[in-house]
């Protein structure tokens, strides 16, 4: 993460979901007194749009052992 004090690692939870916001605590623009405030980070999830074969087998093995149901 590209912040003002320079570039930023940033360790996402699992389970973290698109559009959630992480909170980097003390590293924002500082207020008027000069102490720092936060920073506030969107997370956006992108899928690929083109797998290979080999990619594709492995989602659908995924999806087999997974518990996750999207829709439900």
């Amino acid at each position: 993460i590209n912040t003002l004090s320079g570039p930023l690692s940033l360790k996402v939870p699992p389970g973290t979901q698109s559009n959630q916001k992480l909170r980097l605590k003390g590293r924002g623009m500082s207020n008027p007194k000069g102490i720092p405030g936060d920073l506030f980070v969107v997370v956006q999830i992108v899928v690929p749009k083109n797998i290979t074969g080999r990619e594709k087998e492995l989602y659908e093995e995924l999806k087999k052992v997974s518990s996750f149901r999207p829709r439900e």
